[in-house]
């Protein structure tokens, strides 16, 4: 059963869901073959001056329910903006006659999508008046036949009860009854029923919510029935608070011929009241009310809603929620997609996704349209397998306001499609494609397109955890003066070894990378450094350009989350393998980073520095600060503290200082610190040592002893495999 940690949420937004967009064969006979809602919706028009009709979709469209992709896309929404999960309208009205079951049935058949939902028993019959027909003769009965009946309604629900994707409060299913007083003798034993064979048949038990809209008049009736909470509907509560302006409003209709019209900014003072903080109330609210595409001038209108307005009645509501416990913090929203009824949150032509960010702005506040935006560089090439999940780890971010330019570098898979998949989803992500120019190139051509306040690059294989663009954020927010914002690693899929990225300093830094490339900094400053060398298409081009963004060498200007929020795919064959397995290409980009930023080698280590030295001691280093967090791990400490020295002496020597300092930083964790100090000086005069004052006097002559032979080199002394970062 479903039941996401919601400490860090306000509210549990729960959005009713209107199956009826698909077509039955009794609406067929009741209106017209292929009638679904969106016939209402399409032959809508303005029945006043200044009346908003048709209501017109944008990123749906005129969706069918039978389309599992549409329902992907719905959820996707949903779960991008704060909606914690659906609560499908379920019509079952007795003797075993259902209708509109086929989208919730197929969701749980086919365990797509993955999000939560619960059921809404709309126990009512069914009007033609309510639903567009000038009769007011019933089109169908709402009956209850009894216990055999609700048995068999109970069995064919199982399936939905039984799913884990089911919302729950207090580990118990969440079920809501439309009218419990349309027959309380009835809906008391079927409470009664249901409980006894939830137990029977291995469930939690259930949470039943009934829904009111005169809670005053029918609270203790309902409660009396074994509901376990009431979901406060208010909608009528105008009609009586404001009076003056009701028959004001329906004055008007009788003279101007026209549906009941009242400002949506009065009604909403209405729906939420200091009542529905009490224990056992979920409050309700409306993202608007239009119901004439059904019932045309006998409709009821609350007009002037804007996201703005929605937005404070949903302030309200969680308001009324906010101080209880995690699972009762309930606000059902009315609806997510009612278009006949003018009350839904899916985008529109009007306001776009304006009701949607109203809760992201409220569920997740780094929605905020006044957050800076973030701009996500991907560069794809041979991704397809892969692009989808880096692209929902984006989706899944805690920070909303963030932007994805996914570019295509002339992949020769299917990286287009996908790509274009997903921006059909989401706005926030767009695709281009470009001609195979490398990954710098791509890169480049993404930051070109950008417009947000900071850039981050992520990789078409790799994935970053939901709260990785917020940390990243509220560095570059709270500490200005921090230039180079990441977040630590986490190996994945072929090799899980993940090694400890430990950030030091600029000198550091040259010697090897210690910075990802998904790291966080501010557009100005990657365009400011050019962005990422179009020469390096091979490897290690991150590491060039973070000495570049570096390059004024102002201290404490890089900030390393210890977390490991970044996933970092390990692949058999790739890009970084290659490298790894190729000395020679390793050191030319080595020799090419050198050579490109030598003025800064220099000034650092002195003439004597070369790519060659470069590449050992880079190794060596990176090994012992590797392992050095594992100091209290290690059985031969002598193995890592003598490993520790032959780093510190070559560091040291190649900076021109005394090798005690750096020997002294190298061993900083070791407890036996006096310890090492004594062996550190009974192997200062060891025989092998003695290179390394033949390093100092003549590296030339050095290095040509040590290509002849591999032996002259000390033990642990530069590898076949160069790792880099």
């Amino acid at each position: 059963m479903t039941s996401d940690s919601n400490s860090h949420k306000p509210a549990r937004i729960i959005a009713f869901y209107l199956p009826q967009f698909h077509p039955v064969p009794e609406n067929d006979v009741f209106w017209e073959k292929g009638f679904t809602e969106w016939t209402n919706v399409g032959k809508a028009k303005p029945l006043y001056k200044g009346h908003k009709q048709p209501k017109l979709p944008t990123e749906l469209g005129y969706y069918d329910l039978r389309v599992p992709e549409v329902r992907e896309r719905q959820a996707d929404l949903a779960r991008q903006y704060g909606i914690e999960g659906f609560c499908y309208w379920h019509y079952w009205f007795g003797h075993g006659k259902q209708m509109l079951q086929r989208p919730l049935q197929e969701v749980v058949a086919s365990g797509k999508p993955d999000f939560p939902f619960c059921i809404g028993w709309a126990n009512e019959s069914w009007h033609g008046f309510d639903h567009g027909l000038k009769t007011k003769s019933y089109l169908i009965q709402q009956t209850y036949p009894g216990e055999e009946d609700d048995s068999a309604h109970f069995m064919s629900l199982l399936p939905m009860f039984s799913d884990p994707r089911y919302i729950t409060v207090e580990d118990k299913l969440l079920f809501v009854i439309y009218h419990p007083l349309d027959n309380p003798e009835a809906i008391r034993n079927k409470i009664a029923l249901w409980r006894r064979l939830a137990t029977e048949h291995g469930l939690p038990g259930f949470h039943f919510v009934g829904i009111s809209y005169f809670p005053d008049d029918e609270k203790a009736d309902m409660l009396s029935l074994g509901i376990d909470a009431i979901n406060v509907c208010r909608f009528h509560d105008f009609k009586e608070k404001k009076k003056g302006l009701y028959k004001q409003a329906k004055l008007k209709s009788r003279l101007f011929h026209r549906p009941i019209v009242v400002p949506y900014r009065e009604v909403i003072d209405t729906m939420v009241t200091a009542d529905d903080s009490a224990s056992g109330i979920y409050p309700t609210v409306y993202s608007n009310w239009d119901h004439t595409p059904r019932s045309g001038l006998r409709g009821v209108v609350f007009e002037g809603s804007t996201p703005e307005l929605f937005g404070s009645l949903l302030d309200n509501a969680i308001a009324a929620v906010k101080d209880r416990d995690e699972d009762h913090r309930l606000v059902f929203l009315k609806s997510w997609n009612e278009w006949g009824e003018g009350n839904y949150i899916e985008p529109d032509r009007e306001f776009g996704r304006g009701y949607l960010e109203a809760v992201a702005q409220r569920i997740h506040p780094q929605a905020d349209s006044n957050a800076p935006k973030v701009s996500v560089l991907i560069a794809a090439y041979g991704q397809e397998k892969y692009l989808a999940e880096t692209l929902q780890s984006l989706i899944d971010q805690t920070y909303a306001n963030w932007e994805a330019i996914v570019v295509d570098d002339g992949s020769p898979d299917g990286v287009a499609e996908v790509a274009t998949l997903w921006a059909a989803r989401d706005s926030r992500i767009r695709f281009y494609h470009t001609d195979n120019h490398g990954v710098s190139a791509a890169r480049n051509y993404a930051a070109n397109k950008a417009t947000g306040k900071y850039v981050m690059s992520l990789d078409g294989d790799d994935m970053i955890l939901p709260p990785y663009i917020e940390k990243c954020v509220d560095v570059l927010e709270t500490l200005p003066d921090i230039k180079v914002v990441y977040a630590n690693w986490k190996f994945f899929g072929a090799d899980t070894h993940t090694t400890e990225l430990a950030y030091t300093d600029f000198r550091e830094e040259l010697l090897h990378n210690n910075i990802h490339v998904s790291a966080m900094l501010h557009l100005d400053d990657y365009r400011k450094a050019g962005g990422f060398d179009e020469n390096m298409r091979t490897a290690m081009e991150d590491w060039e350009f973070w000495i570049r963004v570096l390059g004024d060498e102002i201290p404490n200007q890089v900030r390393l989350i210890p977390e490991r929020l970044l996933l970092y795919r390990q692949k058999v064959s790739s890009r970084n393998n290659s490298i790894t397995a190729d000395t020679a290409r390793t050191k030319e980009c080595q020799e090419y980073v050198f050579n490109k930023h030598r003025e800064k080698y220099m000034r650092h280590f002195g003439k004597h520095i070369s790519a060659d030295m470069l590449m050992f001691v880079g190794n060596d280093l990176m090994d012992v600060l590797t392992c050095t967090e594992r100091f209290h791990e290690i059985q031969d400490k002598g193995q890592l503290l003598r490993q520790g020295l032959r780093a510190a002496k070559k560091l040291a020597r190649l900076r021109g200082i005394d090798p005690a300092i750096n020997l002294k930083y190298i061993t900083k964790v070791a407890d036996e610190l006096s310890s090492v100090k004594d062996e550190a000086k009974s192997l200062l005069g060891n025989k092998q040592y003695s290179r390394y004052k033949l390093l100092t006097a003549n590296p030339r002559k050095f290095m040509e002893k040590m290509r002849r032979s591999q032996a002259m080199m000390p033990k642990n002394w530069g590898r076949k495999e160069i790792r880099y970062r």
